[in-house]
C-alpha cells in the first residue's frame, strides 16, 4: 500500500514539475535550479523503480517492449551519437541536452511506476486525478490574470510573469506550450469514457474552464488538435451529432470568453494562421539540412554544435519537432523508434469498443499532434504518463 501512495506521489510531483517547468529563454539561476529539481526527481525515480523492479518479470514483451527497451533504445542511440559528436566535433553534451537526458530517464521511470501500479490496482483513476491536481496552480493563476487582473506575482523575489509577449497565457511555466499540453489531456478525459465520473455540470463547467486557458495560451497546435479528435470520433462513428456540436459550442464560446478579456490572443491566432511565413519553416528547413548532412545524429549536444541560440540572435530555437529533435539527437534510427511509438497508438483504435481504452488513445494523439510543432516526445511526462496508462488499460482489458 505504501508503495502504491508514493508512486502516486511521485507522478504528482512530475505533473507539477512539468507545469513549472522552464520554458526556452532563462538566465543560468534559473537554469542550476532546474537541474537541480530535476536530479532530485531522477534519485527518487530510480529508488522508487528499484522498489518495484520484480514485476518486471512478470510482463510480457509487447509492454516491456513499449515502457523500457524502446525509450532505453532511444537513449542509447542518442549516446552512441554523443560519442561520435565528441570525437568528429569535440562536443558530448550542453546543458539542453543534460535537461532532456533527465527528462528522459524520469519519463522511463515514471511510465514503469505507473503501469506497474495501474495493473495491479482495481481503483487505477487515481493517476488521473493527479493530472487533473497538477493543472490547479494555473487555474489559480489564469484567475489572477485576466478576472482580477493581476498578470504577475513575486514569490521569494522572483517575478513570475503569467503572460507571454503581454498577452499569451502561461502561467507558472515560461512557455504557453506547456500549458496548453497540460490542459488538453484533461479536456479530452472529460469529453470522451468513463474515467473521470464527474456529475455532467461539473464536467460541462471544467471543460468551459480548460477550452478558455487553452485558447488563451494562443497555441495553434493545441487548437487544432482538438478539431482532430472531434473530427475523428465523427469518422468513427462513435458520438452522437449533437455532443460533437455541444463541444463545438463549448470552444466557439471560449474563443468569445477570452476575446472579451483580451482581443490580441485571436488576432494574434488568425495572423499565425493566415500568414504563410511561419518562422518554424525557417527552423525545420535549418535542422533538416543538418540532419541530411549526419544521419547519424549530433548527440547530447546538437545545440550548441549547430548553434540553436544564433538562428536568430540571442534566441534560442529548438527544432519546434518531434521527430526533426529526435533525428538530431539520436539519427534516423532514433527517428524510426518515435515513429514505431505512434504506430502504437494508431494501432490502438481498432480496440475502440473499449471506450476509456479509446479515450486514452485520443489523449495520446493530440499530445502527437502538438509535439509535431513543439517538444521532445521521449522526455514529455504528459505522453509518457498516458502512455503507460493506455498501455495498462489494454493489459487489464486482456487479462481480466
Amino acid at each position: 500500500m505504501r508503495k502504491i501512495y508514493i508512486n502516486i506521489l511521485m507522478v504528482g510531483i512530475s505533473l507539477l514539475g512539468i507545469n513549472f517547468k522552464v520554458g526556452y529563454n532563462f538566465d543560468e539561476v534559473n537554469y542550476l535550479a532546474f537541474l537541480f529539481r530535476s536530479s532530485t526527481w531522477f534519485i527518487i525515480s530510480i529508488i522508487i523503480f528499484l522498489l518495484t523492479i520484480n514485476s518486471v518479470k512478470k510482463l510480457k514483451f509487447f509492454y516491456l517492449n513499449n515502457i523500457l527497451f524502446l525509450p532505453i533504445l532511444y537513449l542509447l542511440l542518442i549516446l552512441i551519437a554523443s560519442i561520435l559528436a565528441y570525437l568528429i566535433y569535440g562536443t558530448f553534451i550542453d546543458i539542453h541536452g543534460f535537461n532532456n537526458l533527465i527528462l528522459t530517464i524520469i519519463s522511463i521511470f515514471v511510465s514503469y511506476l505507473i503501469f506497474d501500479y495501474t495493473v495491479n490496482c482495481d481503483n487505477d483513476r487515481k493517476f488521473l486525478f493527479c493530472i487533473f491536481l497538477a493543472t490547479t496552480p494555473n487555474i489559480f493563476a489564469f484567475f489572477l490574470t485576466f478576472i482580477i487582473n493581476i498578470p504577475h506575482i513575486s514569490i521569494f523575489g522572483n517575478d513570475i510573469n503569467f503572460l507571454s509577449n503581454g498577452y499569451r497565457f502561461q502561467g507558472f511555466s515560461s512557455n504557453p506550450n506547456i500549458i496548453a499540453i497540460s490542459f488538453l489531456s484533461p479536456l479530452i478525459l472529460l469529453s470522451y469514457g468513463s474515467l473521470i465520473p464527474l456529475k455532467p455540470f461539473y464536467a460541462i463547467a471544467l471543460k468551459i474552464i480548460f477550452m478558455i486557458i487553452i485558447v488563451s495560451t494562443g497555441v495553434r497546435a493545441t487548437i487544432l488538435s482538438i478539431f482532430i479528435i472531434y473530427i475523428l470520433n465523427i469518422i468513427l462513428g462513435l458520438d452522437k451529432v449533437k455532443n460533437i456540436f455541444f463541444n463545438f459550442v463549448l470552444l466557439i464560446f471560449a474563443f468569445i470568453f477570452i476575446t472579451f478579456f483580451d482581443n490580441e490572443i485571436l488576432l494574434m491566432i488568425n495572423d499565425r494562421i493566415s500568414n504563410s511565413d511561419d518562422g518554424r519553416f525557417l527552423i525545420w528547413s535549418y535542422y533538416i539540412n543538418y540532419l541530411l548532412a549526419n544521419p547519424l545524429g549530433y548527440g547530447f549536444g546538437f545545440e550548441s554544435l549547430l548553434n540553436a541560440d544564433n538562428i536568430i540572435p540571442g534566441l534560442r530555437l529548438p527544432p519546434h519537432n518531434m521527430f526533426i529533435t529526435a533525428g538530431l539527437y539520436g539519427g534516423f534510427l532514433a527517428v524510426f523508434v518515435v515513429v514505431y511509438r505512434l504506430y502504437i497508438i494508431v494501432s490502438f483504435i481498432k480496440y475502440r469498443s473499449n471506450t476509456n481504452l479509446l479515450c486514452l488513445v485520443y489523449c495520446n494523439l493530440a499530445i502527437a499532434i502538438n509535439l509535431l510543432f513543439y517538444g521532445d516526445i521521449m522526455s514529455d511526462f504528459n505522453f509518457s504518463i498516458l502512455f503507460s496508462l493506455m498501455l495498462a488499460s489494454l493489459y487489464k482489458s486482456r487479462n481480466t
